[in-house]
């Protein structure tokens, strides 16, 4: 009789505490309409600097970098720099370019008045192998990993 009084006050407890913790949950409002998409309409005129490098931190010199509707080149320090141009304000764009390399690319939150200064570093493009999409193969990694890709 004991132990059946022990269980139940243990189940009871149990339940209580289940039930203490369930009611602190929080409701969350699933149909809030209060959602806004951020505003990629409005330009404002920044301007923008900074240094490219490859893998080694070397500069990369000849780089193609774009930022709103002008290009400039990186000099032999992977220097670069570009003033007063119209981007969009919560989105603006730097995008860098070379041959043999992946392209760089940062976006950020422009502020009229304010230049941006980066440094980019471009990873270079390594073709290690080819595969045939009708018929599979493998391709081996210098380090000696292989990658075996199906038909």
């Amino acid at each position: 009789m004991i132990t059946l009084k022990n269980n139940f006050r243990q189940l009871i407890l149990c339940v209580f505490t289940c039930m203490f913790f369930l009611s602190c949950q929080k409701d969350i409002d699933h149909a809030s309409t209060d959602f806004q998409f951020p505003d990629f309409t409005t330009k404002v005129t920044s301007s923008v600097s900074g240094f490219v490098t490859d893998e080694n931190d070397a500069a990369v010199m000849g780089a193609l970098v774009k930022f709103g509707n002008m290009t400039t080149n990186t000099d032999k320090y992977g220097f670069f720099e570009v003033k007063n141009v119209e981007v969009v304000k919560n989105a603006a764009v730097v995008t860098v370019s070379k041959s043999g390399y992946f392209n760089g690319i940062k976006t950020y939150a422009a502020t009229t008045g304010k230049a941006a200064f980066f440094r980019i570093k471009l990873i270079p493009k390594t073709n290690v192998g080819n595969v045939s999409g009708s018929t599979g193969g493998n391709v081996t990694l210098g380090n000696g990993l292989t990658i075996s890709l199906p038909a």
